[in-house]
């Protein structure tokens, strides 16, 4: 992932109205949101890849290395 340095810069036009400025917030909000529901797992993994899962793995349910509580 790039950092914000790294990406370009975008300029908005200070001709928009505000019902436009709206329109296209919304616009990107839903875009957002649709991104997110399509590609939630993967994009958690890019992320933070603590989020990474791996399905057909058991996940670990005890510590082997904790202490017992008895």
């Amino acid at each position: 992932m790039s950092a914000p340095d790294e990406r370009f810069t975008i300029t908005l036009p200070d001709t928009w109205t505000p019902e436009q400025a709206l329109a296209i917030f919304e616009l990107l909000n839903d875009l957002t949101n649709a991104i997110w529901q399509s590609y939630r797992p993967e994009l958690l993994s890019l992320v933070d890849p603590k989020f990474h899962t791996n399905p057909d793995r058991q996940p670990d349910l005890l510590d082997p290395d904790a202490a017992l509580p008895f």
